[in-house]
């Protein structure tokens, strides 16, 4: 199951470890992610959960999302 979701967001996947990674760097406590690649809710949070699992930052950023519009969410600020 997790390769067949891989699959399908595999350029998801790198862009979203991208935006996390310089998102954990920075100081910001949210992100606002107003790409068009993830405007459908559910393919963004999978895409984001799977690269905050890549990057072991899994208790630092939580992916929500509020009106369809997804955040990201610094635990450790």
């Amino acid at each position: 199951m997790n390769y067949r979701v891989k699959t399908n967001f595999d350029r998801g996947y790198v862009n979203a470890m991208d935006k996390v990674r310089v998102f954990i760097e920075s100081n910001q406590k949210v992100m606002f992610v107003n790409t068009d690649e993830y405007k459908d809710a559910k393919n963004a949070r999978a895409a984001y959960v799977h690269a905050i699992t890549l990057i072991r930052a899994g208790g630092i950023v939580r992916a929500t999302r509020s009106r369809n519009d997804l955040f990201l969410i610094r635990n450790d600020i």
